[in-house]
């Protein structure tokens, strides 16, 4: 994650709406076709089932609002996926707005999110009493380069007087001519 860098502190520049961190849900039922049946409840919408689930437009409703709560007005879930085997759920999370000011408050917030989202997948509300328990893994990522963002923080915090900027240029100008004299005359 970035770290506070020189005086501007961690402000993050993004262009708004860009996917700014993945969540990754993996719920495991061991049972034989357990995962299937997860699978079932959660991705489809259907009333004619004996066991009733939210399936994935209540799902994505669910999600958005503990999105809004854990991390404010100005987040909102871009990209959602249920995929099959151990069923997995992708929640894209883009900001609304070009800077975050303090990406440790995002960290913080999304660990507590990653808690809440865990407890709404083993409620009786998301799942009904399946034969067997259910694990729920949860997990994030930044979808940006962090890389790039603390490399492109530092240089934004300094500041180097145009004086000290051209002395420094001469200096090494003429410790490269004195090298290749020196190379030429031992010639």
């Amino acid at each position: 994650m970035p770290k506070r860098l020189g005086r501007r502190g961690n402000r993050i520049r993004f262009a708004p709406g860009e996917p700014i961190l993945t969540i990754r849900i993996a719920l495991h039922h061991p049972s034989p076709g357990g995962e299937e049946e997860l699978y079932e409840l959660l991705a489809f919408e259907s009333s004619d089932r004996p066991i009733q689930a939210p399936g994935p437009g209540r799902l994505r409703e669910d999600i958005s609002l503990y999105v809004r709560q854990e991390l404010g007005e100005g987040f909102e879930v871009t990209r959602f996926t249920i995929g099959r085997g151990s069923v997995e759920i992708l929640v894209a999370i883009a900001a609304a707005f070009e800077i975050i000011a303090n990406w440790d408050d995002v960290v913080r917030n999304v660990g507590r999110l990653i808690s809440r989202l865990r407890a709404y997948f083993l409620s009786r509300r998301v799942l009904p009493p399946l034969p067997g328990p259910v694990f729920v893994d949860a997990d994030w990522h930044p979808d940006f380069d962090v890389g790039r963002v603390l490399f492109r923080g530092v240089w934004d915090s300094v500041e180097i007087p145009i004086p000290v900027a051209l002395y420094v240029l001469a200096a090494n100008l003429v410790m490269l001519g004195l090298l290749i004299w020196l190379v030429i005359a031992r010639r």
